[in-house]
């Protein structure tokens, strides 16, 4: 873990080995796959590059782009950004991790798929857009993706050791990867395949050393103005009018009343998170290079939670409590949640942005779940745009959090 605010590291702490047989300690040093949190990083270059060309981010990537099947080629670059492409998911089709997966048979795994969606009418988390988004970066640039971060990115933030991956290479301080068995045995996790390993849609190394240089050179407009970074951590809007909270590489909600941009990422073996509060620069980075059943991994974002409020008492954990989970919303999500296998939504329930989609995107939960609305926060101008509730939910002994986007008629339209 490390803590930072406005670019000054207040600690590190590190425990368990980067290495299990050769007994090696994790320190400032250790790299780890960052996973998803890497997409914030195509994010910065791909609006490097769109400014430097002069191009606006609603240009169709196929205008910069040759030769991509038309279903990528119509959609707008904001939109591939943001998730709300309707591309269908490369790595539902091309699954294994340690194979190759060259440029040819992600675009046939892409163009061979139904779409999701049509394009801005939904939300939907996809990595295709990332990994497209990596291809126009290496066009425009004339680099490899790897080389244009180093030289554009990770050198001008003046991250000491952070980088694309290279699985193939052997690389001093990266982390070994470990898969832990609900009984507790403990095995290597496959070993990604040397390209997948830096794809743009997560494949960055980073240690507790870049994490304050990282941050800084983000809010010091060092590598993007101020106006394109507001719009990375800015909400999106749909074509029904309403937004979702997410940006470029970032989802950016509220708690507590308060801003705050969080990410998470996972790839066999490693997972990380970040949350940042920008009111107060404060962001913590977890990361752990063991991944398995929630009773035997830590939990990250709970440390994260624990540490921030000793760093902020009273200003990190919701502090509104919206009622005991009987009003009309939280009854109806509740009923969504934990119906029965095979038993339709119900009419009246989903918004368009939900219906787009073919399927109820809501987490599952069994019939003894317990919900309560923590806190709410209008996403865009006003409640046609938008409301999110975030709830608690209970079930099985756990608790975890939910933010569900309700209309004004109280139809669910994001999560």
């Amino acid at each position: 873990m490390a803590m930072i605010a406005n670019g000054q590291t207040l600690g590190q702490y590190f425990w368990g080995n980067a290495s299990l047989p050769f007994e090696q300690p994790v320190d400032s040093r250790t790299l780890f796959h960052m996973g998803s949190n890497g997409k914030l990083v195509t994010a910065v270059a791909a609006m490097q590059l769109l400014r430097a060309s002069g191009h606006s981010v609603e240009t169709p990537v196929g205008d910069l782009l040759p030769n991509l099947p038309p279903i990528i080629a119509q959609i707008p670059i904001d939109r591939l950004m943001s998730h709300t492409s309707g591309l269908p998911d490369y790595s539902q089709t091309l699954t294994d991790w340690d194979r190759p997966q060259p440029r040819d048979a992600v675009e046939k795994a892409i163009a061979d798929a139904p779409r999701a969606f049509n394009v801005g009418e939904a939300w939907s988390y996809c990595n295709s857009n990332y990994v497209v988004l990596a291809w126009l970066i290496e066009h425009l640039s004339g680099q490899p993706y790897a080389d244009y971060l180093a030289s554009r990115v990770f050198g001008p933030a003046g991250t000491p050791t952070a980088h694309a991956d290279s699985a193939a290479v052997p690389i001093r301080h990266r982390a070994e990867p470990y898969e832990i068995s609900a009984d507790g045995v403990i095995t290597h996790a496959v070993r990604m395949e040397d390209g997948v390993s830096r794809a743009g849609d997560g494949g960055i190394l980073m240690s507790a050393g870049d994490v304050a240089p990282w941050r800084q050179a983000l809010t010091s407009n060092r590598l993007l103005p101020a106006e394109d970074m507001a719009r990375i951590n800015a909400v999106t809007r749909l074509k029904t009018g309403r937004c979702v909270p997410y940006g470029f590489g970032t989802f950016s909600e509220v708690r507590n009343g308060r801003q705050i941009l969080h990410h998470s990422g996972g790839v066999p073996g490693f997972m990380s998170f970040w949350r940042t509060w920008p009111d107060t620069g404060l962001s913590i980075w977890a990361v752990s290079n063991s991944i398995g059943p929630s009773s035997r991994r830590p939990n990250l974002t709970k440390m994260i939670y624990t540490m921030a409020e000793g760093l902020e008492p009273g200003r990190i954990q919701p502090a509104t409590n919206l009622g005991d989970g009987t009003d009309e919303r939280s009854q109806t999500l509740l009923r969504v949640m934990t119906r029965g296998e095979g038993v339709p939504v119900g009419e009246g329930i989903l918004a368009p942005e939900q219906t787009a989609l073919g399927r109820a995107s809501i987490p599952r939960a069994s019939k003894d779940a317990t919900i309560q609305p923590l806190e709410s926060w209008l996403v865009g101008d006003g409640p046609a745009e938008g409301e999110i509730v975030r709830y608690r939910v209970t079930d099985a002994g756990r608790q975890w959090e939910l933010a569900i986007g309700w209309t004004p008629d109280n139809r669910i339209y994001w999560t």
